[in-house]
This record gives structure tokens, sequence and C-alpha cells, in this order.
């Protein structure tokens, strides 16, 4: 479980393979996608081996063990994706419909993600690196429009108010520059974030995670 949560905290939309999830609904008839997407859910929430329930499913649908294996991980992987970009059920389900998946196989995995997106999330921030999240931000324009030293001068400065969650806990954090620095500060972050998503970091995560 553990191993599966690491792999997947940094996935990206091409990680997952919709592929696999069309040919489930070739394979495997739709009365039995609750049970499929329950199991899934069981992969990231729970400690306890399922290999003995999947063998014995894929027994009962006549497929190969390994396969239905891959189908449930690659449910799994649809809920982490889900639950750490924080979408919604509609979203999912845009998402999926995008892909080509057929529609009974997303309603039942919508359901199950809608019934247990708070204990999803849960599971991914208790196995993943710890870090402050961004809840809300309020910010103020002040301006100095003179000091004993300088008369008729204004200088804009920007206080801002960041509320995070961290440990499970709100607090707030307070920034205070000028408009050049905040703008500086701005810059830095669009660079950051154009870094972290071009193809050379994400080949970078794929090869830690595989070492982990």
């Amino acid at each position: 479980r553990i191993q599966i949560l690491f792999e997947l905290g940094d996935m990206t939309l091409s990680d997952i393979d919709y592929g696999t999830l069309v040919k489930l609904v070739e394979e495997i008839p739709d009365t039995v996608y609750g049970d499929l997407c329950g199991l899934a859910l069981q992969n990231i929430v729970s400690s306890k081996d399922n290999t003995k329930t999947t063998h014995s499913a894929a027994d009962k649908l006549k497929v190969d063990p390994g396969t239905l294996t891959d189908y449930i991980s690659c449910i799994s992987h649809c809920y982490i994706f889900a639950a750490g970009k924080c979408l919604t059920g509609d979203e999912l389900t845009t998402l999926l419909q995008s892909c080509g998946v057929n529609g009974a196989l997303i309603e039942a995995i919508v359901n199950v993600f809608c019934d247990n997106t708070e204990l999803l999330v849960d599971c991914l921030e208790s196995t993943s690196f710890q870090k402050p999240t961004y809840k809300s931000m309020e910010w103020r324009l002040e301006c100095q429009t003179s000091s004993r030293a300088i008369r008729n001068t204004v200088i804009p400065n920007v206080m801002t108010k960041f509320k995070i969650r961290e440990n499970g806990e709100f607090r707030d954090v307070y920034l205070n520059c000028d408009v050049n620095t905040l703008q500086h500060i701005a810059n830095q972050l669009k660079n950051a974030q154009l870094e972290i998503t071009s193809l050379h970091a994400r080949k970078m995560t794929r090869n830690l995670n595989r070492l982990g």
C-alpha cells in the first residue's frame, strides 16, 4: 500500500493507463464493476493482502489473475490521481469520458470515489511527505505618501496573508514586501512550476520512484 502511494504521489494525467480501463470493459461484465472498485479502494487504504480475494475473483470471471490485478491497480491509480489533484466527481467523470472509458465503469469508479474522497485524501497525506498546503490568501495594498526625509512620494507596499494547513491545523503566514519584490517572487514561482512539469523533471521523478 505505501509503495503504491509513494509511486503515485507526483503522478500526472499521462501516467494513467486508460487503455487498461478500456480493455477491462471488453473482458469484465459490468455487474462486477462495483466490486472491482471496492478492491481498488482497499488496495490503497488497507494494509491487508487482497491477493487471495483477487485470485478467487479471477477464477469466477475466468480471467488471468495478473490481468485482473492490473485492472484493479489502474482503478487505484485513478483514485490516487483524483484525490491528489482534489478533483470533484464531475471532474473525474469528464476526465474518464474524454479517454473513452465506458459509462457504466465510470459510474462505478466515480461513486466509490465520491463516497470515500475524505478517506483517500487522509490516506494520501498520511503516507506522503508532510508539507504545508495552501488554503487561501488575502492581500492589502499600502502606500507611504511621505516621510520626514522625503515628501510627496508614493511608495507602494503589499501585505499578504496566506492561510495554510500544516499537520492538520490551519495557521496564518504574513508576507510584507514592495511591488518589485512581489513580482520577482511571482516570476520565480512561475518558472518553478514550468520546470517541475517539464519532460526531464518527470523522467527524474519516475526514476527516483523506481529506486524507492
